[in-house]
């Protein structure tokens, strides 16, 4: 599994993930989040709190929509910040 979709799952089990320094700090019902969930993100520790940078807004559409470029949907026709300066997102239909 990877750590977005354990992140993703555990957002949908209400449960709350923060990093905290070097640290992951988990809220929640302690049945919440399974122990496998548990494991892939002390895997995964360097990845997570780059994943946490995303808005709830994103995480929130990714569990609406099922799929992980959804996290990108509240984005889209507004300016963004990206490695090599701001931009615009904006949908480009199928080809």
């Amino acid at each position: 599994m990877s750590p977005a979709t354990a992140l993703s799952e555990l957002h949908r089990r209400g449960v709350i993930v923060r990093a905290e320094g070097n640290a992951i700090r988990v809220i929640g019902s302690r049945d919440a989040p399974s122990p496998e969930l548990i494991d892939t993100l002390q895997a995964h520790n360097v990845a997570v709190p780059e994943l946490l940078a995303w808005p709830p807004a994103s995480w929130e559409a990714e569990a609406r929509y099922g799929v992980p470029h959804a996290r990108l949907y509240p984005f889209l026709g507004r300016k963004v910040r990206t490695p090599a300066g701001r931009a615009g997102c904006f949908r480009c239909p199928p080809t």
